[in-house]
């Protein structure tokens, strides 16, 4: 019953954040840092001994005025779910950064299973899953979806078949700082 409880508070949770987001709390943001915090926060945890983690950060990445635990928050998820596709057997999680011409990036590719060509269509649909009950809600992916959008920014997903799967943030460079990370 516990177990159940706390699986409807994170439902719960979840649907407030989508419905309303994290109030605005715009300071200027190392991209990097917040990348490798991110990655090293979940890197020792339970079910992620077997992943491996690669950054490839841009060092010339300027900082931006952003709001950091939208993208925080991003992150964690788009990690737990890279996690999530990798077998158990192991595999990599590859945590990049790099500055387009008008935009930031952030990247998080794995080499798990990827997502069927059936599937992609509904991933950033509210309780969309593909997880057997009690491992997911189907929220995930539309609450980032929704904090990158709050953002004035926007998510790539791009997904092969037993080749895994690469999710871009793009953050636009209208909220560059112009000084280097």
């Amino acid at each position: 019953m516990d177990r159940e409880l706390k699986r409807i508070h994170e439902i719960l949770q979840r649907l407030l954040e989508f419905a309303r987001p994290i109030r605005q709390n715009v300071v200027s943001c190392n991209l990097n840092s917040l990348v490798q915090d991110c990655g090293s926060l979940i890197r020792g945890r339970k079910g992620f001994r077997e992943v491996e983690f690669e950054y490839d950060l841009d060092p010339e990445l300027p900082c931006i005025e952003t709001e950091p635990e939208k993208i925080r928050q991003v992150l964690v998820n788009l990690i737990f779910n890279a996690a999530d596709a990798i077998p158990q057997s192991g595999g990599k999680i590859t945590l990049r950064t790099r500055k387009d011409r008008d935009s930031v990036e952030i990247e998080v590719e794995d080499t798990g299973g990827g997502i069927p060509k059936d599937n992609m269509e509904k991933i950033f649909d509210p309780f969309f899953t593909t997880k057997e009950p009690g491992k997911g809600t189907g929220l995930g992916l539309a609450v980032c979806l929704g904090l990158v959008e709050s953002l004035g920014g926007s998510v790539e997903v791009v997904s092969e078949e037993e080749k895994g799967t690469r999710v871009t943030v793009r953050l636009h460079a209208g909220s560059l700082s112009g000084r280097a990370s």
